[in-house]
């Protein structure tokens, strides 16, 4: 996939697998916006991939998702790794613990699906639950 002057917004881009995926379209040329909700976490990937643009927001938070979407003029391609690690049994949760998993994603990916697909012309949105998804 060509990335040489394209958008690349990673929704989870301060750690893990958003902060490689950033890299790596950093890397091939692309223009890179990471969306986290820790400032200080988006400020240390800053310092370490270079040139992008580190916006905060809440996945499961649908105005803040809206304005990271509504602040952009182009969005060519959107990663969407974001998601509190939480361990434990459906049947061993609190309730409360299972709507922040369901919220951020279920709900989050929504919001993030339905603000950025309207800013595409073509290009891609990938979804993934990383290392606790098996």
């Amino acid at each position: 996939m060509k990335l040489q002057g394209a958008h690349v917004v990673v929704i989870g881009g301060s750690s893990g697998i958003g902060l490689a995926t950033a890299r790596l379209a950093r890397e091939e040329g692309a223009d890179v916006t990471i969306v986290g909700r820790s400032q200080e976490k988006l400020d240390q990937a800053q310092r370490e991939l270079g040139e992008v643009r580190p916006v905060v927001a809440d996945i499961a938070d649908e105005a803040a998702i809206g304005q990271v979407f509504e602040s952009l003029s182009r969005v060519d391609h959107v990663l969407i790794s974001a998601g509190t690690i939480r361990n434990g049994a459906l049947v061993n949760n609190d309730l409360e613990t299972l709507r922040h998993i369901v919220n951020e994603r279920l709900w989050g990916v929504t919001y993030a699906v339905r603000h950025a697909a309207p800013r595409m012309h073509e290009g891609s949105i990938v979804l993934t639950s990383g290392t606790l998804s098996s």
